[in-house]
């Protein structure tokens, strides 16, 4: 039977965020204002692999379950931001990417979410606020968000949790595999646990076992397997 053939790539929450240092300000901040606790928002910054994507997805899932409504940009027939009768939370990822028309909507939205009473925001990017290559009056915004600098996951503390995710699947995996997958895949646990499942299933069609060597082969083919 396949290690991960059943479809159980765990959603990202602040539970399997894996063992983050440096991450914990950002989890009870974020634990605050999915719960509508805490206004204006947040801002986080840190560069790829530091666990932003994952802590606004954990951040939606926890708001959602207490009743928030999500907004996202670029998102037809949305409610405004506060309406909602528990609240709304604005959800912006990869904010220094945005062209002129998404940063004319984010303007907006922020203007709801920082100046309404029901409203809160989460803005993850690279950098500083100050120093996003974004229109002046939308960095200024942004800037009213409480900032959080992430520390980035160490590359143990991600093979760690690749090992505990495998282990709660009452299977055992080699640390050699997960030290390969960590230094050659992009460094976020979503994507880490994908790649898990893809090694295994490479595994499969070849009739090999899940092994150091199996993982190599696969990580040669990549392009045409994940």
């Amino acid at each position: 039977m396949s290690l991960f053939a059943l479809d159980e790539l765990d959603a990202p929450t602040f539970d399997n965020l894996g063992a983050a240092q440096g991450q914990e300000e950002a989890v009870r901040l974020l634990r605050q204002i999915a719960a509508g606790e805490s206004r204006p928002g947040a801002y986080l910054w840190g560069d790829e692999g530091f666990g932003k994507s994952h802590l606004l997805a954990a951040a939606a899932d926890l708001a959602d379950r207490n009743g928030l409504s999500i907004i996202r940009l670029g998102e037809a027939n949305r409610p405004a931001a506060g309406t909602s009768s528990g609240g709304s939370l604005l959800l912006v990822d990869d904010v220094e990417e945005l062209g002129e028309a998404g940063q004319a909507e984010l303007l907006s939205l922020l203007a709801e979410s920082i100046d309404g009473e029901q409203a809160a925001a989460v803005v993850a990017g690279a950098v500083p606020a100050r120093m996003l290559s974004l229109r002046a009056d939308v960095r200024t915004r942004i800037e009213q968000l409480q900032p959080v600098r992430l520390g980035r996951l160490a590359d143990a503390e991600l093979e760690r949790a690749l090992v505990v995710y495998a282990r709660r699947l009452g299977r055992v995996v080699d640390a050699r595999v997960t030290q390969l997958l960590v230094h050659n895949c992009p460094r976020n646990m979503v994507t880490l646990v994908k790649a898990l499942r893809a090694v295994d299933r490479f595994a499969l069609d070849s009739n090999r076992k899940f092994s150091v060597g199996t993982v190599r082969s696969w990580l040669a083919n990549r392009s045409q397997l994940f």
